[in-house]
């Protein structure tokens, strides 16, 4: 929008610039086919899949023992950089899983082999690519006192277990896990097979995507980015910095996903268009009570 001329009596003279709905040629998209593979669930799936139910019944109980890997160790911690107290990394009850290294580079280390009395001295230098740059070179003076050493317990797989979940032994449990592997790969498979048909589609059609329309799928990859990282207690800026990225460099690496996306939508409205497509206000309302 810009304005070119304003005078006293005379009319507003401005000139606007706005983005027209591309043509849209498609070719013959009915003679597109594409076979549906088929679905099937192997004895390995179902023992992988009550392998991951497991795992996340698993508790955690207090053991007589020397802190192993996989194991949470209970700490009060300390830390201090040049004499000076560092809150964030000072802790109290402090459930540490070892393996995850998520205090501090080298922390696992120093901790491992640790048991409930002990107590340890150490320091720990901070890599030079850590995340806050304040923090970057960094020695840290740790003092570490082991609380409790707790080992994961996977529950027994047995009827038990079956019945605790309201089936009647383990044979019916194995079934319910097969029930659901089999819908979840029927579910993967359709949008694996919607998805080629697309790109099928997409070979054959021709159109110029507006930029204004490729800017507008960028901003949404932007902003379902950021949600999910705030989802997982993390921001944009800190992702960039762990990455080494540039806010460009992501924006850039998005550019191509963005055009294809904004490409399929003005495809599949010209074939709806052609093909007298309508959604009535039920189908409406019900996919906005999805959301």
């Amino acid at each position: 929008f810009e304005i070119k001329s304003v005078e006293a009596g005379a009319p507003l003279v401005f000139t606007v610039q706005v983005t027209i709905y591309p043509q849209v040629v498609i070719g013959d998209y009915a003679k597109i086919k594409v076979k549906q593979k088929k679905v099937e669930v192997t004895d390995k799936d179902v023992d992988e899949a009550i392998e991951v139910f497991l795992q996340r019944q698993a508790k955690y109980e207090a053991q007589d023992k020397k802190a192993a890997k996989e194991d949470v160790v209970v700490l009060n911690v300390k830390t201090t950089m040049a004499g000076e107290e560092l809150k964030a990394f000072t802790r109290e009850n402090y459930q540490h899983f070892i393996g995850e290294n998520f205090f501090a580079p080298g922390f696992d280390e120093q901790v491992l082999g640790m048991q409930k009395g002990d107590n340890r001295e150490f320091e720990i230098t901070m890599p030079k690519d850590y995340p806050l740059e304040k923090y970057r070179e960094q020695v840290f003076s740790i003092q570490a006192e082991a609380l409790e050493v707790q080992s994961k317990i996977l529950p027994a797989l047995d009827d038990k277990l079956a019945q605790s979940l309201g089936l009647k032994d383990l044979e019916h449990l194995k079934e319910r896990f097969k029930q659901e592997i089999l819908l979840h790969k029927q579910e993967q498979n359709q949008k694996d097979w919607e998805k080629e048909v697309l790109d099928k589609a997409l070979k054959i059609t021709k159109v110029e995507v507006p930029e204004l329309l490729i800017q507008d799928e960028v901003d949404k990859m932007q902003r379902e980015f950021e949600w999910r990282l705030e989802k997982q207690g993390y921001n944009f800026d800190l992702y960039l910095q762990s990455q080494k990225k540039t806010k460009e460099d992501i924006i850039k690496d998005w550019q191509e996903p963005a055009e294809t996306t904004a490409k399929t939508g003005l495809m599949l409205d010209q074939i709806a268009s052609q093909e007298k497509i309508e959604v009535s206000k039920k189908e409406l309302d019900q996919e906005i009570a999805i959301w």
